[in-house]
């Protein structure tokens, strides 16, 4: 972190790293009051400043005025004694496990379900209602693990939901003991770009260093829909995989270069943190945080909610809206959609579109995660998938209509892409839909 102008190349200043406890008037001197992390506000934090990531800061303090910064930089001095600067050391948490008493009584489990103004109502409610049929159905196992005790937390005493409902909270810094998962579910906000722009937000910085400071902790670090991008912004995603809302995915990716984005998953488990996708994900996210403890328990509570295998979350997704973000790749979409039903080669597309074949696989790679030859097959699937649960035809008839010369290549890249056959792509019409399906 170094103000724009200040230096030049070549020249020599001090370096405060990451994890550094600085005091307080160094802290004013260098204009950072209330600007760093840390209950105190006086650790200096990894932050992300318009896409890239500051991990220390630069500085010429007055208290070294006249030192020869060169020489020192040649000898290795370490100014930090002088400075008064020390090492920030996390709190060690408490440990989960057995209460060494007669009953071996374990601990509840601690949830926190981080908010902020706009929080989605849905995904919110959907989180918490998990928790609480997990905590009414242990009565039901004969050996029940620990009951969830879980916290809606914010920076302050209460948020407005996107509905504007108010939601009282307990304030982060009186959550006391050890957190062993945060949540955050999504945001009311279905726009890349307005998502990003809260998400930045100065007002918003405290909430990514507590994230970040969470992981460092060990808490296990959990999120859904929008609520992805706050664990990316906090940089906790930072080479690790996830996934988020499969129309936000090139968004995602073009923000986070750095996460391994696949958003065509319902669910991703990494190390210490997973991640859900679009809206109704929340219930599974909630359920897999609830099976980590005890697989039986998850299974009874998704029984009781009527939470069946929604497969993954690329079935959902709708190619037109996924290639809005790039203009390339809109208009290789259209160019596809308009010929579906024709059998076509990707340097055809790419000759119409006056681009190169590399060109446009360089497009889809980047903007989308895949080659322009399994874009293509989305689109048919997709279109598949539709002809499939709302009309009678033949699979044969319906290969046809989306490109393919025979229905068993329409099958084997139903099982190989979906990992479901025909009959259970047809089978699950949803309970919603029309009684029968139309001619």
């Amino acid at each position: 972190m170094v103000v724009k102008g200040q230096f030049s190349t070549g020249d020599h200043a001090v370096y405060i790293p990451e994890q550094a406890i600085v005091p307080d008037p160094l802290i004013e001197e260098l204009g950072l009051t209330g600007k760093l992390a840390g209950r105190q506000r006086n650790r200096v934090k990894a932050v992300r400043l318009r896409g890239e990531v500051s991990q220390g800061i630069v500085c010429r303090p007055r208290q070294l005025h006249g030192a020869d910064l060169t020489q020192a930089a040649a000898a290795g001095t370490d100014f930090a004694e002088l400075l008064g600067i020390t090492k920030w050391v996390p709190p060690v948490p408490a440990i989960i496990g057995v209460v060494p008493d007669r009953l071996s009584t374990v601990r509840d489990m601690e949830a926190a379900v981080l908010v902020i103004d706009g929080v989605a109502d849905f995904g919110f409610a959907a989180v918490l209602e998990t928790f609480n049929m997990a905590n009414a159905l242990l009565p039901e196992l004969e050996s029940p693990p620990a009951p969830w005790r879980v916290r809606t937390a914010s920076l302050g005493t209460s948020v407005r939901s996107a509905h504007g409902h108010l939601v009282p909270t307990t304030p982060l810094d009186d959550l006391s003991g050890a957190i062993d998962v945060m949540i955050i579910p999504a945001i009311g906000i279905p726009d890349a770009e307005g998502l990003v722009d809260l998400i930045s937000a100065p007002a918003n910085l405290p909430l990514l260093e507590r994230i970040s400071e969470a992981q460092q902790h060990g808490t296990h670090l959990a999120a859904a829909c929008t609520g992805t991008f706050f664990l990316a912004e906090a940089g906790v995603l930072d080479g690790l995989a996830a996934t988020t809302s499969w129309w936000l995915g090139p968004s995602f990716r073009r923000r986070y270069p750095r996460v391994d984005v696949h958003e065509s998953r319902t669910l991703c488990h990494a190390k210490g943190v997973t991640t859900a996708g679009a809206s109704l994900s929340h219930l599974d996210l909630a359920l897999s945080l609830v099976s980590s403890v005890s697989p039986a328990l998850a299974e009874i509570v998704a029984r009781y909610l009527a939470i069946a295998d929604r497969g993954p979350q690329i079935e959902y997704s709708i190619p037109e809206v996924v290639a809005r973000g790039d203009s390339l790749v809109a208009s290789f979409e259209r160019w596809v959609r308009e010929r579906v039903a024709d059998q076509f080669a990707i340097r055809d597309a790419a000759k119409a579109l006056g681009i190169t074949t590399r060109s446009l696989q360089r497009a889809t790679q980047a903007e989308l995660g895949m080659s322009p030859r399994d874009f293509v097959d989305e689109i048919r699937l997709e279109r598949a998938t539709r002809l499939l649960r709302t009309t009678n035809l033949s699979v044969d008839a319906i290969a046809a209509k989306v490109g393919y010369l025979n229905a068993g290549t329409l099958r084997a890249l139903f099982r190989r892409r979906r990992g479901r056959t025909i009959a259970e792509v047809r089978g699950s019409n949803a309970a919603w839909g029309p009684a029968s399906r139309r001619s």
